[in-house]
């Protein structure tokens, strides 16, 4: 788009004054737009953070919940939604709870169910902790956590 000066426009036929309420309305529409981008867009526009990872952990057996501190590898604005899953090493029934998530750590403890040998082996869970909100994908696909 050519820009024209405000002689140009008085050549055309324009007053002064209607150019510089023309010049106005262009700059407010760009501090609009800019406006829009920085405040109005959703989330996933702005930079959001998640890690995942798996670590082991010990054994344990029927009665003794030992809660292990994992340590995030990145601090967040927000407390983090966390997921575990455990790798399914083992043939022993068992699960895995999770416990006090805060924006740099969470706690994670393997148990046993009531009735079974007292022994549950060591076992690698798997985690994901992710920002809530909508968030976008370098690809663009886009998912809410």
């Amino acid at each position: 788009m050519k820009t024209r000066s405000i002689s140009a426009y008085k050549a055309i036929g324009l007053q002064k004054k209607t150019c510089n309420s023309i010049s106005l309305r262009i700059q407010r529409s760009v501090i609009l737009v800019t406006a829009m981008a920085i405040f109005l867009l959703p989330s996933m526009a702005l930079a959001w953070k998640m890690e995942a990872n798996s670590i082991t952990l010990p054994a344990v057996s029927f009665g003794s919940t030992t809660f292990q501190t994992i340590s995030l590898r990145q601090t967040y604005s927000t407390t983090p939604l966390v997921f575990i899953l455990p790798a399914h090493e083992n043939t022993e029934p068992g699960s895995v709870r999770i416990r006090n998530v805060t924006t740099t750590q969470f706690e994670v403890a393997q148990v046993e169910p009531p009735g079974e040998d007292g022994i549950q082996p060591a076992t690698t869970i798997h985690y994901l902790a992710i920002e809530p909100g909508v968030h976008q994908l370098a690809d663009g696909t886009i998912f809410e956590a």
